[in-house]
């Protein structure tokens, strides 16, 4: 039987007086007398609250014991099992007196942890290291085959260059930085990420966002634009049959409107359906072309900073713009993207991450990765905000790309393929508005999309 059609359960040991090898071999025989073949486990002596907030991520299964709080001297045991097998194991508990009877499985956890930091550049919790563990993200030296648009404020040729990216040029916006000239900002620190995840990926430079939007509707009209000119450059170069431009194409969009100002409408019948209305309605001519490019590239949105329990989000966002159902807005919610929130790097959700359900898609964010960390090769260089998340999660699905093409899979598919291999995912129909359908894992993804694939490309790592 595969180990896709496996689910990660918890199991909690009191320890009393035996010594944790004793208990360590106590569930293996347990686990050995139930299970045809046994996944490596992970084993938590002592859990700190460190432990107890990353449980938290896993809030959503259902207890199978009486439920009691992990304290110090117990442990933890994650581990794969099949259906069946988690039913043996559960029916041996509840059949004996012993030590057995002093394991707990799957532990209900409260969902209602998270952590705020006072300002989004501080404090920062982890480093690249940590993020990579989290998501289950292998270090590699292969050369990411896949093209990379950033849809920022500019980036530095120089620093792709650094960081083992090759720079593809951009797409030149009056008033706004020449391509590959950013030094440093927002949209390095995207760059960044995104090639520690996806090495050797071309970088392409679309720098459309402005340091402040004033006016919204105008920069609306002007993404609209761009976005056009975009996909119809990327069709036209794909028809040349060169090989660089038949790579697949990633849209990186670690952006949001944080305030909607007079176009907020809630509560009034035309609501969705105003035509200069961005935030709820599909057929916004913004809208309609993040929709056409996402049947043919992979989208993907960063969900936002509005989160309610965001101190920055008291300073940046509109007053009827933050919290859940009123902070992921427009084209971050559309169906065809994949939206990201934030989570720190043992998996606690951050507070200021923007909260489902979205205005154009009510289950949105889609998924989460890690944020708030430092970097390994400079301390002082800060990941933080949905931003960081999102330029993770599209070093992902680039390094995905690389191996399975959309001629094997539509974004779609790809999408679909991220959110069933999550991490804390439960069952096919689990979500909430903080972490979506669970946290991004590579490697879970990869062996999927390998399984779903035939085989026909070469295996992941």
């Amino acid at each position: 039987m595969s180990s896709t059609n496996r689910k990660r359960h918890y199991l909690a040991l009191k320890l009393d007086s035996r010594e944790p090898r004793d208990w360590e071999q106590h569930v293996e025989g347990l686990l050995s007398r139930h299970c045809s073949t046994k996944e490596e486990g992970d084993w938590f002596l002592k859990p700190s609250k460190r432990m107890r907030l990353m449980l938290a991520t896993h809030s959503g299964l259902k207890p199978a014991f009486e439920p009691f709080e992990i304290e110090p001297d117990k442990k933890v045991c994650s581990v794969a099992l099949h259906e069946h097998e988690w039913r043996g194991i559960w029916d041996e508990i509840q059949a004996t007196s012993g030590p057995s009877r002093q394991i707990a499985i799957d532990l209900p956890l409260r969902r209602t942890d998270y952590w705020n930091p006072a300002e989004a550049m501080q404090p920062l919790f982890g480093d690249t290291k940590a993020a990579h563990r989290l998501m289950s993200i292998p270090r590699s030296d292969e050369k990411s085959d896949v093209n990379v648009v950033i849809i920022d404020q500019g980036v530095s040729q120089q620093l792709i260059e650094h960081s083992h990216g090759a720079f593809g040029g951009g797409w030149e916006i009056s008033g706004l930085p020449t391509p590959g000239t950013t030094k440093g900002g927002h949209g390095s620190m995207l760059a960044r990420n995104i090639l520690q995840v996806a090495p050797g990926a071309t970088i392409f430079d679309l720098p459309l966002i402005p340091a402040d939007i004033a006016n919204v509707p105008a920069f609306l009209s002007d993404a609209q634009a761009a976005l056009e000119d975009l996909l119809a450059s990327i069709d036209g170069l794909r028809k040349k049959g060169d090989a660089r431009w038949q790579r697949p194409w990633v849209l990186v969009n670690s952006w949001a409107v944080f305030n909607i100002g007079e176009e907020h409408r809630r509560g009034e019948p035309e609501y969705s359906t105003h035509p200069l209305n961005y935030t709820a309605n599909p057929k916004h001519p913004l809208n309609l072309t993040v929709g056409h490019a996402g049947s043919k590239y992979d989208i993907v949105f960063a969900a936002g900073n509005c989160g309610q329990f965001g101190s920055i989000s008291r300073t940046r966002c509109g007053a009827h713009d933050i919290g859940p159902g009123r902070s992921i807005l427009g084209a971050n919610s559309h169906p065809d993207v994949l939206t990201v929130g934030a989570v720190r790097t043992d998996g606690l959700w951050l507070g200021y991450s923007s909260q489902g359900p979205g205005t154009l898609y009510p289950r949105k964010p889609d998924l989460c990765a890690a944020s708030q960390f430092s970097d390994n090769e400079d301390a002082h260089a800060g990941n933080t905000g949905t931003s960081a998340a999102c330029a993770l999660a599209a070093g992902v699905v680039a390094r995905l790309r690389s191996k399975w093409d959309d001629k094997i899979f539509s974004p779609k598919e790809m999408k679909r393929i991220l959110i069933e291999t999550a991490l804390g995912r439960v069952d096919h129909s689990y979500w909430d508005g903080q972490l979506g359908h669970g946290i991004i894992n590579y490697t879970n993804a990869a062996r999927e999309a390998g399984r779903r694939s035939g085989g026909n490309l070469t295996s992941p790592e």
